[in-house]
């Protein structure tokens, strides 16, 4: 778990960083904490099986669509 989030972190928080251009949602929202809801959702549901990924690429397709979701669903509770 802790290499996965070491080699994908980078490319979830600079989706996070790209998606909330506008100053008030990057003062409203951190990208460690939204990086953090998603790499957990993540671990959660692939210990349920949810998942089936047969590429790094796959991966991180996975990790950007869940990382554009939580920040559209934060911005719609601000």
């Amino acid at each position: 778990a802790t290499q996965l989030v070491r080699r994908y972190e980078p490319e979830v928080r600079r989706e996070v960083r790209f998606l909330l251009r506008d100053p008030f949602l990057r003062r409203s929202f951190d990208s460690m904490d939204i990086c953090q809801s998603v790499m957990s959702s993540f671990f959660l549901r692939a210990a349920l099986g949810e998942y089936d990924l047969g590429r790094p690429e796959d991966l991180v397709r996975l990790l950007v669509s869940m990382t554009r979701n939580k920040v559209v669903d934060a911005t719609r509770r601000q």
